[in-house]
């Protein structure tokens, strides 16, 4: 991204990694390390054609990837006139002291940087969408709150609209939806869904959201490739301005009505199968997992259904595994591992997990092939890697900044 339009505060250093070759046995600086290796706290990015004042979107993320949210949305929002602040520090498990800082840095830089403190909108995916919501509960003033990947508020937030979105494969999908599937909907909220599992939406569905944020109760286009997907995405929408608006066209509820049946009856099972594979959590019997994914499977129910339980189950197994590491029960870890990939063949996580494993055991060039397989698969947490052991036990080696870089290759000083 220009660099002129993305601000970033950072620390020290010059980037001068770039002519490193791998294996090469050049002595890495302390500023070159701080550069590469670690990010400022607050990314800010600006609108291009701002004037005296600008709306900001304060977004969170549960694993503190702001960056990377700027490098993903911010282009779009930049157009339409929004400027972001994003925390590179806050994530799941963070205090709520600590969380209190990090807001009044955030709000400090906004300020500072000339966006209007009257329009702050929040933004937030999984524990982050949570976090914005609290956040506009406890008075703070906002017009309005998008909550990706995430459900929460059984109340209005200070009668301030909240969008809830999530993909249709999304394991979170039932906390999202489950005021718009009852008649406890609250106006001026609506719900979106889209083709995806536990992930950042499309911009589009984004923009969407924050249009309607800034305008509720306006008509919105709803665009996607599965018509049933914008038929359901319509009829939320109706059922955000009153019941008076489902009357008004019952067309669409006629179409929509087989959907929402089997919806609520999938997330009725589904909510089952999550209560009992908690209730096994951390076993380490393969058959029992493979049984279960022979029932998901032949159940019968959607693709979507199928990919949501598959994602619940790699969650737990991505707890099991992180949790045997902590305590250094290796052998456990592994036989977790084994099963995790077997339900998720493809999740990079799962090889991210095996160098944490083999790190944790020394065996640090084992622990770095294994990290660059992650990547290889499509590892992106560049935040997770460098406030981690990794950081700490492999900043010696070039091969593993060399890494960070494949991970981030944009990174550089603003």
């Amino acid at each position: 991204m220009n660099t002129t339009i993305i601000k970033i505060l950072l620390v020290a250093g010059l980037f001068a990694m770039g002519a490193c070759n791998p294996g090469t046995k050049k002595q890495t600086t302390d500023a070159e390390l701080q550069e590469i290796i670690y990010l400022p706290d607050v990314a800010v990015n600006k609108p291009e054609a701002s004037g005296d004042k600008w709306p900001v979107v304060l977004f969170f993320d549960a694993q503190a990837r702001g960056v990377q949210f700027i490098n993903a949305f911010g282009a779009i929002l930049s157009d339409a006139g929004f400027g972001v602040v994003a925390s590179n520090q806050w994530k799941n498990g963070t205090s709520g002291a600590m969380s209190q800082k990090i807001v009044k840095k955030m709000l400090a830089r906004a300020a500072s940087e000339g966006a209007d403190m009257n329009q702050v909108y929040l933004a937030g995916f999984s524990g982050g969408g949570r976090f914005a919501q609290v956040l506009a509960q406890s008075g703070f003033s906002v017009q309005g709150v998008i909550s990706l990947g995430a459900g929460g508020a059984a109340k209005k937030i200070n009668n301030k609209p909240v969008v809830f979105i999530a993909g249709m494969s999304d394991f979170n999908l039932r906390e999202a939806l489950q005021y718009a599937l009852t008649d406890q909907y609250h106006e001026p909220d609506l719900c979106m869904v889209f083709d995806g599992g536990h992930e950042w939406p499309p911009a589009d569905v984004f923009m969407t959201a924050l249009s309607w944020c800034k305008n509720p109760g306006t008509d919105l286009v709803f665009s996607s490739k599965d018509t049933s997907l914008q038929q359901l995405n319509h009829y939320f929408l109706l059922k955000s301005k009153g019941d008076n608006a489902i009357q008004n066209n019952q067309g669409i509820g006629k179409q929509v009505e087989p959907m929402l049946e089997q919806l609520k009856k999938e997330i009725a099972e589904e909510l089952k199968i999550q209560n009992e594979l908690k209730r096994n959590f951390g076993t380490n019997s393969k058959g029992f997992w493979l049984q279960w994914l022979d029932k998901i499977e032949q159940s019968g129910n959607s693709m979507y259904f199928q990919a949501r339980v598959r994602q619940y189950m790699s969650l737990l197994q991505y707890m099991a595994v992180d949790n045997y590491i902590r305590q250094q029960q290796f052998a456990k870890a592994e036989q977790s591992l084994d099963i995790y990939r077997r339900i998720a063949p493809l999740n990079p996580d799962v090889e991210f997990l095996a160098a944490k494993r083999f790190l944790k055991m020394g065996k640090n060039k084992v622990a770095l092939k294994k990290l660059n397989e992650a990547v290889e698969k499509g590892y992106n947490k560049y935040q997770i890697i460098s406030k981690s052991e990794f950081s700490r036990k492999l900043s010696d080696s070039n091969d593993f900044i060399l890494t960070l870089k494949q991970i981030y290759p944009d990174k550089k000083t603003y």
